[in-house]
Order: structure tokens, then sequence, then C-alpha cells
């Protein structure tokens, strides 16, 4: 199943913009023998990673719908692989404000629910546009650093801490340790008070994202 980039509050994040221009990326278009195709090819140079789109028209706005196609396909690529860009570009930090994403989405598909409210029906999820922002699941817009007061935010300073650690992610690429994920009580339990079988499967799940420190994901270099 093809895992496809999240569309964040405010709109779809603008890969184009993100990846021309971009040294990790190259374009081409190519003709395909026997008609009047074209086949446009897009590759993160790092990871060899591409991704390709067949298009016959021939009108200016029909290239550029075409453009931001083939790169929100190489990104689901990318994301399918998980695929890592530890760079400091705003394609890197956007890509791994989507794997910032997917661990909120497990954290709130296990337990109590956490990042989840029931009443809106919304999980909560960051954007980056130069800063990182946490759209609260019940409407809070929250810019995510250490000095403010997070008006809004629906949880207590565990979970805070937590998506300051995965702001630090998306913007320098610094993995969360696994033992943040409902930290261990000494006498038994977790501080977020999932039920043990959940909690586990919470954390083996968030464990294949490469926001973790323990995952092992196709990487490229800073």
């Amino acid at each position: 199943m093809t895992v496809q980039p999240l569309i964040p509050v405010g709109g779809k994040p603008d890969w184009v913009g993100a990846m021309v221009g971009n040294a990790r990326f190259e374009f081409t278009a190519r003709l395909c023998t026997g008609n009047d195709k074209l086949r446009l090819i897009a590759k993160h140079l790092p990871t060899c990673t591409t991704a390709e789109l067949e298009v016959c028209a021939v009108g200016n706005s029909d290239m550029n719908t075409a453009r931001v196609e083939l790169c929100e396909k190489l990104v689901a690529t990318m994301l399918q692989e998980g695929t890592v860009d530890h760079g400091i570009s705003q394609f890197a930090k956007l890509l791994r404000c989507e794997y910032a994403n997917r661990l909120i989405q497990v954290i709130s598909s296990y337990g109590r629910f956490f990042f989840y409210s029931r009443s809106c029906d919304s999980v909560a999820r960051l954007t980056f546009d130069q800063r990182v922002y946490l759209h609260d699941e019940k409407g809070a817009t929250i810019e995510v650093k250490a000095s403010s007061k997070w008006k809004g935010f629906s949880h207590g300073g565990t979970l805070r801490d937590l998506v300051l650690q995965m702001r630090n992610y998306v913007m320098r690429g610094e993995r969360i340790d696994p033992a943040y994920l409902g930290i261990d009580r000494r006498l038994g339990g977790n501080i977020w008070g999932y039920p043990p079988e959940q909690m586990r499967l919470c954390r083996e799940a968030a464990q294949q994202l490469p926001i973790i420190n323990v995952a092992t994901p196709l990487e490229c270099a800073a």
C-alpha cells in the first residue's frame, strides 16, 4: 500500500517549491518511444530514489499540474521506503515533519488515544513553515517552542516535552529515544497510563519510523 503524504492544516506542503532548485534533486524529461507522451522523472540524488510520470499535455498549466503530481509521487515513494534526508533544506524539514506526524498518528491509535479528540474526530498534527506549529486535535494552533505557554494545548508536560523533541527532529534531525514513549514507572506501568499490551504495540509501531532512534532507514548524509 502506498503511503501518501499527510495534508496539514492549511493545505498540502509545497513540495515543488522545496524540490525544484534543490541540488539534491534531478529532474529530466524523455520522449516515450512510439507515442507523443513525455516521461517526467524526478530523482533524489543521495539515495537514488526516483519517481516517473507519463504526460501528454503541452500547455504550461498542464505541466505545472504534472510537476506537482510528480513531486508528490516521489515524496510518497520516499515515505514508503522510510527514506530520510538529514539535510537542512526546506525539503528535508518538510519530509521529517511527515515522519513526526506519523508518530503522532501511532500514539493516537493506541491506549488512551493521546493526540486524538473523539468530540472533534481529529488528530493533532505538525506543520513546518520556517517554524514548527502544532495544530492541536481540539483546534488550537501553537508555535512549538520551549519559551511559550502553549495556550490551548490539550495535554500535560510529558507530551509537551515529546512534541518539543519532534520539533528538534524536524529542524535538526535529532531522533527521539524510544524510552520517551510512555516512560516506564519504577513500580510498574507507564506514565501515559496505556494498558501494557497497548503500550507494547504502540512502541513497536513507533519504532518502525525513522524519527525514533532505533530505526534503520535508508539515509543520506547531512
